[in-house]
């Protein structure tokens, strides 16, 4: 199985492409947008970048007959719960699954795409709009992901948002203790998750999975970025 697990793939994930493939040309990616209602998602900057590579960009809709033979399956950031809906109500989680896990597709996740390749999703109904009654609709298990990493999946991590600290610098924080991760107190139904319930992946970072090799890729604008962060801080 080949993941590739960004925050951000526009930004940092498409660098690291030629991790899985020599060349781009000629290849295929099936493009997975329903977590954000854009009727105009093939004119997004990740698809374009797609097509600037000579990769073919087919969108997944609702109706779409999985004929093709795909290389890559894109899933773009958004809202989680609104990606899920949209899987399960047209029948295609299960679909998009076997083209990686029996079909050999490389899947890359953005954001939304990156926290759904793990074992829950139901930790963003916290921090997201919540649209759908997902478990309502397809039941109690319809927030899992799809497992191929066996913890939670935390996206769009910075010394910021995530300080490591007993103390949230600001209620629209999280923090971090060593040992728990948990979400600011105006938040309700606030939940304390054991670190080893869950990885974390930076806006400056990409998971690579291949096989049994995994590696925290670090791109190295990162820095640049917390530079202009801490500057901006200073001057509040």
């Amino acid at each position: 199985m080949k993941l590739l697990l960004c925050s951000d793939y526009s930004g940092v994930g498409y660098k690291f492409i030629n991790k899985f493939f020599d060349k781009t040309e000629g290849l295929t990616c099936l493009f997975v947008g329903y977590a954000q209602d854009d009727p105009y998602e093939l004119q997004s900057g990740t698809a374009v970048k797609f097509r600037e590579m000579g990769v073919k960009v087919i969108s997944l809709q609702e109706g779409y007959r999985f004929e093709d033979e795909i290389d890559i399956v894109f899933v773009r950031g958004g809202n989680t719960t609104r990606l899920v809906h949209h899987l399960l109500k047209f029948n295609q989680f299960e679909k998009v699954k076997e083209l990686v896990e029996k079909k050999g597709a490389v899947y890359i996740g953005s954001s939304a795409g990156s926290v759904l390749a793990g074992s829950d999703t139901e930790y963003c109904l916290r921090s997201e709009p919540y649209d759908y009654d997902v478990k309502g609709e397809f039941g109690e298990n319809a927030l899992k992901g799809f497992g191929w990493i066996d913890k939670m999946v935390f996206v769009h991590t910075t010394p910021n948002r995530m300080c490591y600290s007993d103390e949230m610098q600001n209620e629209n924080d999280f923090f971090i203790t060593p040992d728990t991760f948990c979400y600011p107190a105006h938040m309700e139904e606030i939940e304390i998750y054991d670190k080893s319930l869950y990885i974390e992946i930076g806006n400056e970072q990409a998971l690579y999975v291949s096989g049994e090799d995994r590696e925290l890729l670090t791109d190295d604008w990162s820095s640049l970025e917390f530079r202009v962060l801490d500057y901006l801080q200073q001057q509040d």
